[in-house]
């Protein structure tokens, strides 16, 4: 895990296992454990994450 300038984390995607919607509150799922990305992130947003997760996660 990494912390750039604007202190934002950012993960190998080798670390990240998937994204998941819990309680309106999106996470991303890594090895280490799980970080907030959003709440009440619109349903469209949502899919394209997980659409566009799903096809490194698969490889």
């Amino acid at each position: 895990m990494k912390t750039s300038l604007f202190g934002a984390s950012k993960y190998p995607l080798s670390e990240v296992i998937g994204v998941v919607n819990v309680a309106k509150i999106t996470y991303l799922i890594t090895r280490k454990g799980a970080e907030r990305l959003a709440y009440k992130i619109p349903t469209k947003y949502s899919y394209a994450i997980h659409s566009w997760l799903l096809s490194f996660l698969n490889k």
